[in-house]
């Protein structure tokens, strides 16, 4: 398929290479998070769009040589578009922005220009109205008039006193298993696999806590007949402590 550079510059595509090397990793394959990468596919994809001709679809393969034929004119036409004929707002071309630079910074490493290297962001004004206003206090005080009638109840306790102490994400407290409780030398951490940049990250776990968390685990042991080993592999916060240990629960039930 040839695929034209608006503005007349034919773009021509290098054979395909024979696969040579296998289990090499492929460009998109260092973005973790399939979020993350099913994202920034589409800025891309949307990008490269208006930049060549062509009605079809862009395949895998020819994606990099495509970015390396991008110079910086092409990106404040863009971005131009964007502002302009698509009448975005600032904050949502900033997420294009920075999708397009950490594309094209991993491709630095293989002398690519990065045609978004010097493109600012723009600077947006915060909602303050879309911001939840809640003090530590007012955590206390929904705490303390938290009344625990179930299991669930008892869950979703948990779950409050740890966004409280930690402040972790929603995906990385859903995947908390019990083997992530550390304790090094009277000092306790947290360890979080499941995280945005995809590396394993320790955070300090206060000691109350620490204590209150393993209250629950002893509960939850007794109440279910399980042994030490049994909770190895168990997600803290699941459906039905039993029956789903090694499922977590959705987003939605928090």
């Amino acid at each position: 398929m040839d695929i034209i550079k608006q503005g007349g510059q034919e773009i021509a595509l290098p054979r395909r290479k024979k696969r040579t090397q296998e289990g090499r990793k492929s460009f998109f394959e260092i973005y973790k998070s399939p979020k993350t990468l099913q994202d920034y596919l589409f800025y891309l994809k949307d990008f490269l769009s208006f930049v060549y001709e062509g009605e079809a679809s862009f395949q895998q393969d020819e994606i990099l040589p495509l970015m390396k034929g991008v110079e910086r004119e092409d990106v404040e036409q863009y971005i131009s578009h964007l502002l302009q004929e698509r009448k975005m707002k600032k904050s949502s071309v900033n997420k294009v922005i920075s999708a397009m630079k950490s594309l094209y910074k991993e491709l630095e490493a293989y002398q690519v220009e990065n045609p978004f290297r010097y493109v600012k962001l723009f600077k947006t004004a915060r909602n303050l109205d879309n911001i939840l206003k809640i003090s530590s206090n007012d955590i206390k005080h929904i705490i303390e008039r938290f009344q625990i009638k179930s299991e669930k109840d008892y869950r979703n306790l948990m779950i409050l006193y740890t966004l409280y102490y930690t402040g972790v994400r929603s995906d990385e407290l859903l995947h908390m298993e019990f083997r992530h409780l550390l304790n090094r030398e009277g000092s306790y951490f947290l360890k979080l696999e499941k995280t945005k940049s995809g590396k394993e990250q320790y955070k300090p776990i206060h000691p109350a806590l620490m204590e209150k968390l393993q209250e629950y685990k002893k509960e939850m042991k007794a109440l279910h007949r399980l042994e030490e080993e049994d909770l190895q592999n168990h997600f803290i916060f699941c459906s039905h402590f039993e029956k789903t240990r090694h499922f977590p629960i959705e987003p939605s039930m928090i």
